[in-house]
């Protein structure tokens, strides 16, 4: 039997953001239904679903590949009404030593929108916790995740990538303050109530803002800034409180626009100085004509991308070959664990039958021709172990084991069952 590592994702590079929105919001959805599957229905024998603002990705360990794709393609297009073919062509299927190196890679901030940003580490970290909590995982899994938090730690101590806490928003607030100057002691308004609007209002406040307020759509600010010492805004007070504010963050996560040309056009003539709008949201919050008006200026996840500095090459690069080494050191000791066994079975068998002749010469010739005769052995077995070792771990990196191990049957009569589990 051939365990292999399997993702399937989409990430902000190749998809629209609205498609990863919807991806996003049925996550969990999509988790419960594809592992709620038996094992014999859906040939997943554990796995981990991550849904963020810029990635959805599902990595599977299976021993039935094509199966295990299918029902994950499946399961998304029945969750999130999606064609079923389309579907197959917006996940795209990574397997192996790709997968493991794709998700070092995630966790260690390599591929985040901003690089170095230390936000997804967390995320792939509670996706795990979350499969773990619901007994979805695996050993291979689990194996898989624990490495990957600690390839993000070695990243991070010797390049300083993501040392610092970076994240989408810390970035908009770099760009925000080297355009109009320090945010202490502003007052800003926050328009969502979701997960990221909980990392905006953090990062704000170690900022040392005046104050936040909060507003929500759907009538949530009140639960929300109570114990974050957030101010929530009603709908009727929203004119007058953003026109108040040096600027505004949206980070709804919903499918409408926050601000719209009319509340846009309400503020401004309220208040003439310049509207400053930092749009962090996965589906835009603000309406394309607010970028028509006069005295309007926005920071969305676009301008955000192409104006935030990239970390220094030298460090990128040193992380990148951390990476690679650790997915070299994953798949040498994925390897070790099958063919460990069947190394095990060789050696225990020709351990017996050097036992059987040792004591044969020592019954006919005494102790020290045994002793004589088990150290000439001993060096005998080193060399020839070294060939068929060497086999049993390529047969286990090509999945072949299984070959392997009808071989050593019929010429050795070695038998071995825990092989076929590992």
């Amino acid at each position: 039997m051939t365990v292999t590592l399997v993702l399937l994702g989409a990430n902000y590079n190749d998809v629209p953001l609205s498609e990863l929105e919807n991806l996003e919001r049925h996550t969990d959805s999509i988790r419960n239904k594809l592992f709620s599957l038996s094992k014999e229905e859906s040939g997943i024998n554990g796995g981990v679903a991550i849904g963020t603002c810029n990635r959805f990705e599902v990595y599977l360990d299976t021993d039935r590949f094509h199966s295990a794709i299918e029902n994950v393609i499946g399961v998304v297009s029945d969750i999130t009404g999606l064609d079923r073919d389309y579907c197959s062509k917006l996940l795209r299927v990574s397997y192996g030593s790709a997968a493991v190196q794709h998700l070092y890679s995630v966790t260690s901030g390599l591929e985040s929108m901003i690089v170095g940003e230390g936000e997804i580490s967390g995320q792939v970290k509670r996706g795990l916790q979350v499969a773990q909590s619901e007994s979805h995982t695996s050993s291979e899994i689990e194996k898989l995740f624990q490495s990957a938090a600690q390839v993000a730690k070695k990243v991070s101590s010797e390049t300083g990538l993501g040392e610092a806490g970076r994240s989408v928003f810390t970035a908009a607030l770099s760009l925000h303050k080297d355009k109009f100057g320090p945010i202490q002691g502003n007052k800003v308004l926050v328009m969502g109530t979701g997960a990221y609007a909980r990392v905006v209002v953090a990062a704000l406040q170690r900022e040392n803002v005046e104050q936040v307020f909060i507003y929500s759509s759907s009538g949530r600010a009140e639960e929300f800034s109570e114990g974050r010492g957030a101010t929530p805004v009603r709908k009727s007070e929203l004119t007058q409180t953003m026109a108040a504010c040096d600027f505004t963050v949206t980070a709804s996560g919903g499918s409408g626009h926050m601000i719209d040309f009319k509340l846009a056009k309400a503020v401004l003539e309220i208040q003439p100085k310049e509207l400053r709008i930092i749009d962090v949201a996965l589906s835009a919050d603000v309406a394309p004509p607010v970028y028509d008006l006069t005295g309007v200026s926005i920071m969305d996840l676009d301008f955000i991308r192409l104006n935030t500095p990239s970390e220094h090459s030298e460090a990128i690069l040193r992380a990148q070959e951390i990476v690679r080494h650790q997915v070299s050191d994953f798949e040498n000791e994925a390897i070790a664990r099958v063919a460990d066994p069947m190394v095990v079975a060789m050696r225990e068998h020709i351990a017996k039958l050097i036992e059987e002749e040792v004591q044969r010469v020592r019954n006919k010739s005494g102790d020290e021709m045994a002793e004589e005769v088990l150290r000439s052995l001993k060096r005998v077995t080193s060399t020839y172990m070294h060939v068929p070792t060497l086999a049993a771990k390529t047969s286990a990196k090509e999945g072949n084991e299984k070959q392997f191990m009808d071989a050593l049957r019929m010429i050795f009569g070695i038998e071995i069952n825990r092989v076929a589990d590992a």
